[in-house]
């Protein structure tokens, strides 16, 4: 049989990694499947306008698993990619698009200070430290008052389309942990598009 220290040369792992992979493989033989991952979903779309721009409010809920938490804190950056557009209604033609964005969450953990940081690329980078995981879980999944465009450039009467997707951006994960990648049904999640009506 292999000793520990065997295995660790042989997938060229470091010992910290070695054991947060021991940690996954256990959870895998003792978690019910039903319990281990859920549909994550958007939820709560809220579309609202300041004096100059309308608003954007959403949640995505059931986007944590055990093991992404339990990755986070060994040291493995979580990214939320989310993506939405904002479309004008056009009888007998193709819905016009008026604006499009992509943009990212990321959640990483400080080891030396027991903080967790999320960063919002929407916010121009700007960073939230909290010492609670359920803090940061609501502020990875949660969209604020994101200026969707100006009020100037909608057309009073028409009807608008605004849909948001959001996924975990598997490119953001770093070179030493690609030995995950058989378990990423247990990160991965990609929601279907979510749709809300208004008029102007």
């Amino acid at each position: 049989m292999l000793s520990a220290e065997s295995m660790r040369k042989m997938f060229q792992l470091p010992l910290k990694g070695l054991f947060f992979l021991w940690f996954v493989l256990f959870g895998l033989l003792v978690m019910p499947l039903e319990l281990q991952a859920k549909d994550a979903i958007i939820k709560d779309i809220v579309i609202t306008n300041s004096t100059s721009h309308v608003l954007a409010y959403f949640k995505v809920m059931y986007a944590f698993t055990p093991q992404m938490e339990e990755g986070v804190v060994n040291g493995i950056p979580a990214t939320f990619s989310f993506s939405m557009d904002l479309l004008m209604r056009r009888k007998g033609w193709p819905d016009k698009e008026i604006a499009s964005f992509n943009f990212d969450h990321t959640l990483t953990y400080d080891n030396l200070k027991e903080i967790y940081r999320v960063t919002f690329s929407e916010k121009g980078g700007k960073a939230i430290a909290t010492e609670k995981i359920e803090e940061s879980k609501s502020l990875m999944s949660a969209v604020h008052d994101f200026k969707v465009c100006r009020l100037q450039d909608m057309i009073p009467g028409r009807e608008y389309i605004l849909r948001v997707k959001a996924s975990l951006e598997r490119k953001k994960l770093p070179l030493n942990f690609h030995y995950l990648i058989p378990f990423w049904r247990f990160w991965d999640f990609d929601t279907d598009y979510y749709s809300v009506h208004f008029k102007y």
